[in-house]
This record gives structure tokens, sequence and C-alpha cells, in this order.
């Protein structure tokens, strides 16, 4: 589930041309909608030092770039929502390893959702994997919060910044950037407990 032992062209765009490219990305779908109002699919990207909700506009992507991407998508009265982190064109080795550690405290969050655990070992594990890439602690608790049970359904979101914990809105009331202009990542699936264990509901 995680995608951090895949090689770098896994995690990165085609290189950026020299006049760079507009994202239009999801437009189609998501425009200029907030995500409440979307009845069938939404998008929302967010570049650089916007984490979450990044409402899509005509941008043009620049080389190194890193882009999150957060789908969601309604069918039948379900809801599944999902997130990757990419770069556009040459990387930085540090947005790799932030992308990798938003990644692995994916894999480890789902890993933790098992049938009798908590919302708070998942929060934990999480937490673990921040920690030990030196980022900005996600806290959790062992054995606190709701439990979980066969049949429920979740998303889990680990989305991390390169510096502060501390975060801001845009004027548009969506957008979530980090309070110091640092660099941020963002890994999801949405997953279901079954008395076996999770099982990924996302997964392409």
């Amino acid at each position: 589930m995680s995608r951090s032992s895949a090689s770098q062209s896994r995690t990165t765009l085609p290189k950026a041309g020299e006049g760079n490219r507009p994202v239009s990305i999801l437009r189609s779908v998501s425009a200029e909608i907030p995500a409440a109002e979307a009845t069938s699919a939404s998008g929302r990207l967010s570049l650089n030092d916007a984490v979450l909700h990044g409402i899509p506009r005509d941008i043009f992507l620049r080389d190194g770039d890193l882009l999150s991407l957060d789908l969601a998508v309604s069918l039948d009265g379900w809801v599944g929502d999902s997130a990757i982190s990419v770069i556009a064109g040459a990387s930085r080795e540090e947005d790799v390893r932030l992308i990798r550690a938003t990644e692995e405290a994916l894999a480890a969050g789902i890993a933790a959702a098992q049938p009798g655990n908590r919302i708070g070992d998942i929060s934990h594990a999480i937490d673990d994997v921040a920690r030990s890439y030196g980022y900005v602690p996600n806290i959790g608790h062992p054995r606190r919060g709701y439990p979980l049970r066969p049949g429920l359904t979740l998303a889990i979101e680990p989305w991390l910044t390169a510096g502060t914990g501390r975060i801001r809105f845009d004027r548009d009331g969506w957008t979530i950037r980090s309070a110091d202009g640092s660099r941020t990542a963002h890994s999801e699936h949405t997953i279901a407990i079954t008395a076996t264990g999770p099982v990924v509901l996302t997964a392409i």
C-alpha cells in the first residue's frame, strides 16, 4: 500500500517545458465549486506550500513544483476519497523525502486500522512515521477514540509540512497552506474495516 519503494519516476510528472504548461486538470468536474456542492466528482489541486483543498485554477507548473491531487468521487451513495503528491519535472531530494514520508505514514495508518483498534491507533501509527522523519508529529494516542468495527469506512490522509506545524487559510476559505511557506505533501486512501483487516477501496 505504500508507494515509497517505487522508483522516483512513479512520483514525478513529465518534465515541464520551457514555457511551462497550464494546469486544467479536473476543471471539467470541479471548476470553482466548493466540495460540499459537488454531487458526483470533486478535485482539489494544492501546489507547493498549499497542502489541502486547493481550488483548481489555470496556473502554470514550473520545473520542480510539488503538486498534491486530492480526488473524491460519489457513486450510488458511496464516496471515495484519495490523494497523491507528485513533482513536476526535476525533483529535489527534500521534496521526494517529504512525499515518501506521507506515503509511509499512510501505509502505517492503514496497517493500524484493524478491527478492535481505535482511531487513536491510526493517528499514533502516522505520528511514529512523522517523528522518524523529523517532521512535526501528528499526535495520536493508542487505544483512544472511535472504535474500528467491521463495516466502517473512512479516509486516512496524512499530510505533512517540511517546516512549521502551523497553517493558514487563503481568502477563498478553502486552500490550506503552511504558515511559513514551507513545502507540503499529502497522501490518502479510503478504506473499509473488515473482520480480517483493512481493505483499500481507492487503490488503482
